[in-house]
């Protein structure tokens, strides 16, 4: 196994890190990838579903503010983490029996549920981003976050796949929600062997020097006025354009083309497999190149996602979509992540990724929102030069939307990064 620290101590706690990653993986594979697809189940419209994709992030967001502040405020880190990771599994049991008791507040359950849900999450990763990066020596960070993040995909598609066939089974019985319970059952177990690995993490505390700077009044300033804002408004940007098709693929899937459980899971691995198996290579990349390589590249990959989505329904084409989809958000969710340990002091870090998390979340949910709304106001047709091309769902617009918003986010903000290592 790799060694991560030179001081025993931090070695630990890193891999604990990439151990608590696995189990994390578990939890999303199964909750947050079939989410969606639940809220199909128990009949919610794409606009809701959109409401739903949107609006628990973006209240998550500002949790993560309030995470931050505690922190300053004395709250030991691994209290704030601990109580993330409780708040996410206690979410879990309540977002499946709370739509079966009151069917007709199924949409508003299930809102405000994944908002608690999200925010579990979000008070956490200001503390955990703190906290790991007092361990992690500088020169290994691109490797670190991407074998922790390549073994996560690894274990995240192996559940994804897992949970395919159980729904599959259990939809062929007539039992589509015991199916529900029983993949969020282990998702939860998943979460509580990520604390346990948590809670063996060691946490030095907050130096007296690091109160004071995370404490100056111009610290948020100083990110407006950095490479760091730069970066996050980037990638906001790219958040918003994503929106306007990211929480329809799943419906649109489900419901227009009438996937079954089963074939919806193997779109979803496409993305997921080449995900983790890139992981390592961008780590490398990132490591040996810098960020602004890993951010642009996969960066200028993301625009091509939906474009195929517009030309075909052909179960194999969107297969090999979902590929450029594992391609690109690989090397763009590393850089996303690694950037802010290169552009942040660690005094101000939890600060910053707070600041971070509610810029880029509010973008995504401005997106979403008005996605909902333009979703049942797109054309199933459109002329150009005199050809007329019908497509038959204003979801499949909706992609050609987001393709082109895509387009021009990294057209205007990608040239203008920097270099964020020294």
């Amino acid at each position: 196994m790799a060694t991560w620290s030179d001081k025993p101590e931090s070695d630990r706690s890193l891999k604990r890190g990439i151990k608590d990653g696995m189990g994390q993986a578990v939890l999303t594979g199964v909750v947050d990838n079939y989410m969606n697809a639940y809220a199909v189940l128990i009949g919610l419209t794409a606009s809701q579903i959109a409401i739903v994709a949107a609006f628990p992030g973006w209240v998550g967001s500002f949790i993560q503010v309030a995470g931050a502040w505690l922190a300053r405020r004395g709250v030991r880190r691994k209290t704030l983490i601990v109580a993330g990771c409780a708040i996410q599994i206690a979410m879990l049991p309540t977002v499946l029996v709370l739509p079966w008791l009151f069917p007709e507040l199924a949409y508003p359950i299930l809102i405000v549920c994944a908002a608690i849900y999200h925010a579990g999450n979000h008070l956490m990763q200001p503390s955990w981003i703190s906290l790991i990066g007092d361990h992690l020596p500088e020169n290994l960070r691109g490797r670190y976050f991407g074998r922790r993040t390549g073994l996560a995909g690894v274990i995240g598609f192996t559940v994804m796949a897992a949970a395919g066939g159980v729904l599959h089974w259990f939809e062929h019985q007539d039992l589509a929600r015991a199916g529900f319970a029983t993949i969020f059952a282990i998702g939860g177990l998943g979460r509580l062997y990520s604390l346990w690995q948590l809670a063996g993490v060691t946490d030095p505390g907050i130096t007296p020097d690091s109160e004071r700077l995370t404490s100056d009044t111009g610290g948020l300033l100083r990110l407006w006025q950095s490479n760091f804002f730069r970066y996050s408004l980037s990638i906001g940007l790219m958040f918003a354009a994503v929106s306007f098709a990211g929480p329809f693929f799943h419906v649109y899937m489900l419901r227009e083309l009438h996937f079954t459980y089963l074939e919806f899971m193997g779109n979803m691995l496409a993305a997921a497999v080449t995900q983790a198996a890139l992981m390592p290579f961008w780590g490398r990349v990132r490591d040996m190149s810098g960020n602004r390589v890993v951010i642009v590249i996969s960066g200028a990959l993301i625009p091509l996602v939906p474009v195929v989505w517009v030309f075909t329904t052909n179960y194999w084409a969107l297969f090999f979509a979902q590929m450029i989809v594992g391609v690109a958000w690989s090397g763009y969710t590393l850089a996303a992540t690694t950037f802010l340990y290169d552009t942040v002091p660690p005094a101000r870090r939890a600060l910053a990724t707070a600041v971070h998390a509610v810029l880029s979340m509010s973008f995504w949910s401005a997106g979403a929102f008005f996605a909902a709304w333009l979703t049942t106001r797109m054309p199933t047709e459109i002329t150009l030069f005199g050809e007329t091309y019908v497509w038959g769902s204003q979801l499949v617009a909706m992609f050609a939307l987001s393709a082109v918003l895509r387009g021009l986010v990294a057209i205007l903000t990608l040239p203008r990064l920097a270099e964020t290592r020294p």
